[in-house]
Order: C-alpha cells, then sequence, then structure tokens
C-alpha cells in the first residue's frame, strides 16, 4: 500500500557551538577519466570515509572525500598523467522526479599526479555554499534523503613523456575534461550536522512518518502539511493559520479514534499513557484557541506555532498510546 508523509519541521531549542563535523556517505558515483584515446583511472567519492563541515557566517565548506585510480599510460606506460584546475558546481535534487538547486561552486585546487606508474590519489573535493541558499534548499527538500551532485565541468587533463630509463623528455598536449557524479547522504546524519554547525539559530529536527492510505491518515497529513506551510509562511496571521490546521488534524484524528479516558484521576495515579492523554488534551484545547477570534485576538507567535505543530507531529508517532486498546468501547469525550 502506498505511503503518505509530510515534510520537516524546524524546533527552536539551542545546541552546541560546534563548528566542524563529520557525517559518512551511504552511496557513491563514479565517473572515468580519459587522456585523448587512453582511459586512465577513475574518480569517485567513498562511501565508507567521512566529510566535513565547517561555517563561518555567511558560508558552509562541505568537504567530499574523494580518491583518483590513476596510471600511467601510452607505449611502455611512459606518459605520467597530470590532472589540475578541478571546478564546477555543487547542485541539491529536492524532488524524487530529479529538479534542483545550484548550492554554490565546488573544486580541487591543486595538482594531482602520480610519482610510480599506478597509485591512488585521495582528496577533499571542497563546496562553498552561501549559507542563504542552503537553508532555501532544505525548505525545498522538505524532508526527504539529501542527494548532491556534482558538475565538475572544468578540469584539465596533460601529461609528461618519459624516456625508457625514466628521464624528463617533454610535456605533452592538455585535453579539457569533466564529470557528473552523484552522492546520497543518510537523512539522520545530515540533520546532525545542521544541527551541529548552527545553520539556522534553532534546531532542526526531521520527523518522517509513513501512513497508510485510509481516509483518516490522508485528512490528518493533509492538516499537518497546510500547517507546515502556514508556519513557514510566518508571521501573525501564518502562524494563527498554523495552530488552526493543527486543530483540523486533531478533528480528523477524534473522527477515526476511540481515545483513552482517564476518569479525572489524579495526576499522581496516572500511568504513562494516560499522562500522554491529559498532554493531548492540553494541546487540543490551546490549539482549539486559533478558529475562534471573537474570544482570542491575541497574535500567535512563532514559538507557540512550533510548539503546537512539533507537539502535534510527535504524539501522532505514539498514535498507540492515545487510543483505546479495546475498539468495542465507546469513544470518548475529551
Amino acid at each position: 500500500m502506498a505511503a503518505s508523509s509530510f515534510p520537516m519541521s524546524r524546533i527552536c531549542f539551542s545546541s552546541y557551538p560546534t563548528l566542524q563535523i563529520c557525517l559518512f556517505i551511504i552511496m557513491q558515483n563514479k565517473s572515468d577519466i580519459s587522456y585523448s584515446d587512453y582511459r586512465i583511472g577513475t574518480l569517485q567519492v567513498h562511501s565508507d570515509k567521512e566529510i566535513k563541515f565547517e561555517k563561518n557566517k555567511s558560508t558552509v565548506f562541505i568537504e567530499f572525500p574523494a580518491e583518483i585510480e590513476l596510471k600511467w599510460f601510452g607505449p611502455e606506460n611512459l606518459y605520467q598523467p597530470l590532472i589540475h584546475g578541478m571546478n564546477g558546481f555543487l547542485y541539491g535534487k529536492y524532488t524524487v522526479t530529479g529538479e534542483k538547486y545550484l548550492l554554490g561552486r565546488v573544486g580541487y585546487p591543486h595538482r594531482i599526479e602520480l610519482g610510480s606508474p599506478s597509485d591512488d590519489y585521495q582528496f577533499n573535493i571542497t563546496a562553498e555554499i552561501n549559507v542563504a541558499d542552503l537553508i532555501e534548499w532544505e525548505k525545498l527538500r522538505k524532508g526527504q534523503e539529501p542527494v548532491f551532485e556534482f558538475h565538475l565541468d572544468d578540469f584539465y587533463v596533460s601529461a609528461h613523456q618519459f624516456g625508457e630509463h625514466r628521464e624528463y623528455i617533454k610535456k605533452l598536449r592538455t585535453y579539457r575534461r569533466g564529470a557528473n557524479l552523484t552522492v546520497k547522504l543518510n537523512r539522520d546524519r545530515w540533520v546532525d550536522a545542521l544541527n551541529q554547525t548552527r545553520l539556522y539559530n534553532y534546531q532542526v529536527v526531521e520527523l518522517p512518518n509513513s501512513l497508510s492510505d485510509s481516509e483518516e491518515n490522508i485528512k490528518i497529513t493533509k492538516s499537518i502539511n497546510e500547517a507546515i506551510t502556514n508556519f513557514e509562511q510566518g508571521g501573525p496571521m501564518g502562524w494563527r493559520g498554523c495552530v488552526a490546521s493543527i486543530r483540523d488534524a486533531v478533528n480528523h484524528l477524534e473522527k477515526f479514534n476511540n481515545l483513552q479516558i482517564d476518569n479525572n484521576k489524579k495526576d499522581k495515579s496516572l500511568n504513562r499513557n494516560e499522562r500522554w492523554v491529559r498532554f493531548y488534551k492540553g494541546l487540543k484545547n490551546l490549539a482549539h484557541q486559533a478558529h475562534h477570534t471573537e474570544n482570542d485576538d491575541a497574535e500567535w507567535s512563532r514559538d507557540e506555532a512550533q510548539l503546537i505543530l512539533t507537539s502535534f507531529i510527535g504524539l501522532m508517532k505514539l498514535k498507540n498510546a492515545l487510543l483505546q486498546q479495546n475498539p468495542e468501547q465507546e469513544k470518548a469525550s475529551v
């Protein structure tokens, strides 16, 4: 059965001021490198090494671990390959159909050459991304797995010719080359990386939730998506709209489910599930105000909208704690 999902939300908690972190890559791609008619090696991004993040006020620097496998070529392998000026652009995909956003420049400024006929050269490809562009792409990505495309469209491959006794003879012709690579990162590690680099002045949390396409879930998911859209719109109208959409989601949840009854027990006698029900009731009553401006004309703040939005998404993850175990039990009045 198909599944529905809603995008990520961003939660305002303090985070540690770490300026450099590491992140594992979980997918790799390779690109061949050629000189004239010779295939002289491959360029790849590793799947078993870490990438590093650093950030200043305006720019995020991401170092992707890469490796070039090169070999000497030509008659008797007397041509030594040289690669330099590896530059290009980094794109971030944000839909499953491949739409992408230009994040910034990417490259490696140093010359790459081998001292022996067959060797590997390990280095870091560095991306420089403006903070505003990375935040914009995060909004477009909406909680999907982060996928990057490297368009290394501007680097040069040349060669030195050596003699039979490895004496230098001359430099050969230079060719302009390019390579495209795709890298997919683990979503949880990516979000943790953004938190630690303090990309936002608040915490980033993704709450992906796979729901079956029942009538209940479709309507709840639609209301949550509307709440997130209103939250991102911002301002008094956007934040009130966010809370009002969560109130709609509450209505859909209760229409299709029986909630547990706590029988007005004293707080100390409640079990954990009953305490979650009390928490849910408080959220419901609070969100109810957003629909009634005649009784509540005060502006809703960003912090209030954010708390109600993310609390309800969290409660959806714990939905079984709210529901009656006996489906025949009469629906609770909450």
